[in-house]
């Protein structure tokens, strides 16, 4: 008995046209965006109803240190450039610049390592712990967060560097390079929200 392959077969061996897988898997990860977005606002709640609490004074003990808030905005720059690069690319593929994706992609990718980087080492210096206060733990656990959608955008952005390096994306075939985009984009607005709230400490 054999099996033939659907009439409607289209390019690299998908039974749908690419706009259709396409628009469902952006559609899937809008709604992964969109369930983040309500997790991230769930703990910056958190973070300002124990701030606004401050049980016993225990928002920001007497004998205790805030982060330093230079440091948040650096992680902060760093996302905000990786997505910079990111849509360098993106807007290249779609002028059929490949060289430029390449580039745009690889740069990204570099960013968002360094950031990774510089969100750990923030995180495992911070002069607190999670017993300090409604502050300490708010704060380590918000810097968790965005060392989670750090590791994943690193790992997107490797695949795609490898993928745009073989050529894999053409004018007329980058979806998935869109798709990655939004991703990029929200894990660059998360971590301006992050900074923006550990600017209310007292």
């Amino acid at each position: 008995m054999t099996t033939t392959l659907p009439a409607h077969t289209g390019l690299h061996g998908h039974h749908e046209s690419l706009e259709t897988v396409g628009r469902r898997d952006r559609m899937g990860v809008s709604f992964l965006i969109l369930a983040d977005f309500v997790f991230l606002l769930s703990l910056i709640f958190s973070y300002f109803y124990l701030r606004a609490l401050n049980t016993t004074g225990h928002w920001i003990p007497s004998d205790s240190h805030v982060a330093k808030g230079w440091q948040g905005w650096v992680v902060t720059l760093f996302a905000i450039l990786s997505l910079l690069a990111y849509r360098s690319g993106l807007v290249s593929v779609r002028k059929g610049n490949q060289r430029g994706l390449v580039i745009g992609v690889g740069l990204a990718f570099l960013l968002i390592v360094a950031d990774l980087i510089a969100q750990i080492w923030q995180w495992s210096n911070f002069p607190f712990v999670t017993t300090t206060g409604g502050y300490a733990s708010a704060m380590i656990l918000l810097a968790g967060v965005n060392c989670f959608h750090l590791g994943i955008t690193t790992f997107l952005g490797f695949g795609m560097f490898n993928r745009s390096r073989r050529g894999r994306y053409t004018k007329d075939d980058h979806w998935h390079v869109s798709i990655v985009g939004l991703w990029w984009t929200w894990v660059a607005i998360s971590s301006v929200m992050v900074s923006v709230t550990s600017l209310f400490t007292n």
